[in-house]
């Protein structure tokens, strides 16, 4: 399920908004050499090493400058704008990059597999949390020890410290519900907090602002899992 948000257009101010896709997850390289396994009997270094040869071949023939086919798509070298000094007429390579344009099959296949759910959308006055990620062990997400910081992502997440309504809290499965203690917050879209002195299990982070007179909640739809020191 690809989920978007709409969010109002900071470069017009005519009412035109954008459409974001909500990332909530990243899919690590095991994962994804595990689900290419499916039905194969090649091994797992058997795996590796032909990614590791895919990569090795796109940069021999992409730094020829050659437009490489392969049944992702074709690669090509593409260079930004602003990256040469028209002066001295030379370029640099600080602003090079990898033009990729996905095979016409693949698209086709998601856009017939593909559902898209919209979970957000500016007339909401709720908070809002698209993803939390852990500072203190980056490729983990979802998921950290007491103590450990994580750094929320989301919109309408400004909130007043000094009242113990507001914040970031972590509900159990019953009524018990732990305020965080908040380390940084940056607008109303990212907040860093502390997981608080938990015992191990599945929590549902809420966020709770008052934008106004009313206090307004809003939960994370995915749970936060603590693990034990």
């Amino acid at each position: 399920m690809l989920q978007i948000a709409f969010v109002d257009n900071p470069l017009n101010n005519n009412g035109s908004r954008l459409p974001p896709v909500v990332q909530r997850e990243i899919v690590s390289y095991e994962e994804f050499l595990d689900y290419m396994s499916r039905g194969s009997v090649v091994s797992e270094a058997d795996r590796v090493a032909v990614m590791s040869q895919f990569t090795e071949a796109l940069v021999h023939f992409l730094s020829g400058g050659k437009r490489v086919q392969t049944p992702l798509g074709s690669f090509a070298i593409h260079l930004r704008r602003n990256g040469g000094d028209k002066a001295q007429r030379t370029i640099s390579t600080d602003r090079l990059a990898i033009r990729i344009t996905p095979k016409g099959e693949i698209v086709d296949d998601l856009k017939r597999n593909l559902q898209v759910s919209v979970v957000d959308t500016p007339p909401a006055q709720v908070p809002l949390v698209y993803s939390v990620t852990n500072i203190d062990n980056r490729t983990s997400q979802n998921e950290g020890k007491p103590g450990e910081i994580l750094h929320l992502t989301g919109s309408r997440l400004s909130f007043d410290e000094e009242d113990g309504n507001q914040g970031v809290f972590f509900a159990d499965g019953g009524a018990n519900e732990t305020r965080s203690q908040v380390y940084s917050r940056v607008g109303s879209v990212f907040v860093d907090c502390k997981i608080p002195d938990l015992a191990s299990g599945d929590y549902r982070l809420i966020v709770r602002t008052r934008p106004a007179k009313t206090l307004k909640s809003g939960a994370y739809q995915m749970p936060v899992k603590v693990v034990a020191r």
